[in-house]
């Protein structure tokens, strides 16, 4: 717990505090012993990330376009969508399972948006919780990004072999 300092001390001690929240302590400033301010840390800033960074890190399967990384699971993650996953079935490569039935999406003018079905909409969020997980754990290899990927997955009641590890899951 960090420690109630009194304004006057903080005043005339101030390059003492700031010299202990450099080193990672928290000072409180209480005014009549009660906490007014918190001297903490300031984070450096991050990294700007820089596109093209991880260009060669990552392998894609020649027969990528065929294989069909997810299945498709309604709202209810009950009933297997199946267009494109018996094709993945019978690549034996499915990884992990995520919403794709029913989703709202934007569509070509003049609807402008539709209720869309199919593995290109569980895609998106696959690849977006696979960003998080990147961005969590910026020096992760793509096999580490797999393993994080299959091992947060909720489990769902259909087999395995019907929807991979289990519900995609943000970390």
């Amino acid at each position: 717990m960090s420690e109630l300092v009194n304004v006057h001390e903080a005043k005339t001690h101030l390059s003492r505090l700031l010299e202990r929240v450099r080193r990672g302590e928290e000072v409180v400033i209480g005014k009549g012993g009660r906490p007014v301010a918190r001297l903490v840390p300031v984070e450096p800033p991050r990294r700007p990330r820089v596109p093209g960074s991880a260009r060669g890190q990552f392998r894609r399967a020649r027969n990528f376009d065929t294989l069909g990384a997810e299945v498709t699971v309604d709202d209810a993650y009950s009933r297997v969508f199946e267009t494109a996953a018996k094709r993945a079935l019978k690549a034996g490569s499915l990884i992990v399972a995520a919403p794709g039935v029913n989703v709202y999406s934007s569509f070509p003018m003049p609807e402008r948006n539709a209720r869309l079905s199919d593995t290109s909409m569980a895609t998106p969020h696959v690849a977006g919780i696979t960003a998080l997980f990147a961005e969590a754990n910026p020096k992760a290899t793509a096999a580490e990004l797999w393993t994080l990927l299959t091992q947060h997955a909720r489990r769902l009641s259909p087999l395995s072999t019907d929807v991979g590890a289990g519900l995609v899951m943000a970390p």
